[in-house]
C-alpha cells in the first residue's frame, strides 16, 4: 500500500482487498475506514501518484545492490553455501514490504524485480542441497 497524502492510503491489486480488511479489523477501524475499487480516471497525472505514494527509486536501489551482491556471489563449499543462503533469505525478505508490485504499465521503464525473483530463486536452488548438508553435520555436531 502507499500513502499519496495524510489518511489516504492506495492498493494497486485488488485481490489484496481481503488482507487489508483484515489488518482493518485487526486494528478496530471498521468504523472508520471505507474502501472501494475503480478505474484509473484520466485525471492528474499517474506518474505523480506513484511518486507520493512510494519511493519508488529507493526500492529500485535495493534491488540493484540485490542483484549486484548475490549476482556473484560464489559459494564453494557447503559452509559458504550455508552462509550464503541465509545472507540470501535475509535480503530477500524485505522485499514483499517494499516492493508495492505495481502493475507493468504503471512503470515508466523496465522494472528490476523480476529480474532480482529470478536469481533469488536461481541462487536459493543452487545452495540448498549444500547449505542443508552443512546443517545436517551441525546437528550432529550439536548431539554428540
Amino acid at each position: 500500500m502507499g500513502s499519496p497524502s495524510p489518511g489516504i492510503w492506495i492498493l494497486p491489486d485488488v485481490s489484496k482487498g481481503g488482507e487489508v480488511a483484515t489488518i482493518i479489523d485487526d486494528l478496530g477501524l471498521q468504523g472508520r475506514a471505507f474502501a472501494w475499487t475503480g478505474q484509473l480516471a484520466s485525471i492528474g497525472k499517474t506518474e505523480s501518484l506513484i511518486a507520493d505514494a512510494w519511493n519508488l527509486a529507493e526500492v529500485e536501489k535495493c534491488y540493484a545492490d540485490f542483484l549486484r551482491t548475490f549476482g556473484k556471489l560464489r559459494a564453494s563449499t557447503p559452509v559458504k553455501a550455508f552462509q550464503a543462503q541465509v545472507r540470501l533469505v535475509h535480503a530477500w525478505r524485505r522485499f514483499p514490504f517494499l516492493d508495492p508490485a505495481l502493475p507493468r504499465e504503471l512503470l515508466d521503464h523496465d522494472w528490476p524485480g523480476p529480474q532480482a525473483a529470478a536469481l533469488f530463486h536461481r541462487r536459493h536452488d543452487e545452495w540448498h542441497g549444500p547449505a542443508q548438508k552443512y546443517w545436517t553435520e551441525l546437528e550432529k555436531q550439536s548431539v554428540s
